[in-house]
């Protein structure tokens, strides 16, 4: 192939829309020639793989979208196509990408695996542009739109390649993520999430996971995550499902940290199979502060002590299971202000509750 086109001349030879724009410069000189066993045997030096592809200031506009590719290279040998350079700004972000692939005649001919590395980085992603409108809707309505939407997606067995990505700041609702970067492979019908590392509620994230399809008909998802020091009032705003499973946590204030892992097979539907779900984790913090909310005033007007309407918590450390449908919390000890208690229990998936709390109670704290 040997070609040298002006982007934008496609306009005078076919009829576009007012608010079409297709501008830029696209060469591609390059050649491969050889016999496909030469490919499998790796006789390189039998086969003819060279030149190169190149896309310089291109720019893309209709009445939908906007995209600008300054500079795109990729070139060829007999062993590689490597992506040397590719940048684009689309809707406001600035990306960069490269790379290579191995094996790819073979890939292009034959159902062989297709080998491939490549880095990813974009300065500054806003979410929430690309999140689906619900406003007026119901939540049963957007639960059962997400349901109806959501299916087995098989991954690839042919397949073996590693994505290392870095991004500066994610806006994603109202939570601000900063200094983003992990590595995802995509190998033996598994996608998997390593090490990926957030600056994000005063605090830092790492998680890691994976989603398999080895038995499409029981896909299978574990996840972890490593919570580092996050601000527990933000994360409670942040996140509906802590709201929903604790919504003490929108009374408090202090940080926290916290382990968790979790396997579980999955239904058609993507959902957990609740009682295959195995994992556990913890929850610490030196210090909380518990004050206002219905609860804490119901508590200090019973007990007739106003001081209860605010509690200082110290050195928690709740260490959970999951596992038979339930949430178990293992007896752990704790300050809450000068009373002392020992906690255990369990919430199950069934919106059960049932929690012991074994407390000293100095007569000063007990009110009238």
């Amino acid at each position: 192939m040997d070609a040298d086109l002006d982007l934008g001349s496609f306009k005078d030879v076919i009829p576009m829309e007012e608010d079409f724009d297709l501008k830029g410069v696209f060469a591609a000189h390059f050649a491969l020639k050889g016999a496909l066993s030469d490919i499998e045997n790796q006789r390189f030096n039998e086969f003819t793989a060279k030149g190169a592809m190149e896309l310089m200031g291109m720019e893309y506009k209709d009445a939908e979208m906007a995209v600008k590719i300054p500079e795109a290279r990729a070139d060829f040998t007999p062993q590689r196509l490597n992506v040397d350079q590719f940048r684009v700004t689309y809707d406001e972000i600035n990306m960069a990408m490269d790379g290579f692939v191995d094996n790819y005649v073979a890939y292009a001919l034959t159902d062989t695996t297709l080998h491939g590395v490549f880095n990813f980085t974009a300065d500054r992603i806003d979410a929430n542009k690309y999140m689906t409108e619900t406003e007026g809707e119901t939540e049963e309505e957007v639960e059962a739109e997400t349901e109806a939407e959501l299916s087995v997606i098989e991954v690839p067995a042919n397949l073996d390649l590693t994505l290392n990505a870095t991004i500066g700041e994610v806006l994603y609702d109202e939570i601000v993520m900063k200094n983003i970067a992990g590595q995802i492979t995509v190998r033996e019908q598994r996608a998997t999430l390593k090490n990926l590392s957030i600056d994000a509620l005063d605090g830092q994230i790492i998680l890691d996971g994976y989603y398999t399809t080895v038995d499409p008909a029981v896909p299978e998802m574990s996840f972890s995550y490593d919570i580092r020091n996050l601000n527990l009032k933000q994360t409670a705003e942040a996140f509906s499902t802590i709201e929903k499973m604790a919504p003490i946590a929108k009374q408090a204030s202090g940080n926290f940290s916290s382990k968790f892992d979790l396997t579980t097979s999955l239904d058609e539907k993507l959902e957990p199979v609740y009682e295959t779900m195995q994992g556990g984790g913890t929850f610490q913090s030196a210090n909380l502060v518990l004050e206002g909310g219905d609860f804490l005033q119901k508590l200090a007007t019973t007990m007739k002590s106003p001081k209860l309407a605010r509690q200082e918590i110290r050195d928690l450390n709740v260490r959970f299971t999951i596992a038979d449908g339930k949430v178990t919390t293992s007896p752990f000890d704790v300050k809450i202000n000068q009373m002392s208690a020992n906690v255990s229990g369990y919430t199950s998936f069934e919106q059960e509750i049932e929690y012991l709390m074994k407390m000293k109670v100095p007569r000063s704290e007990m009110g009238s």
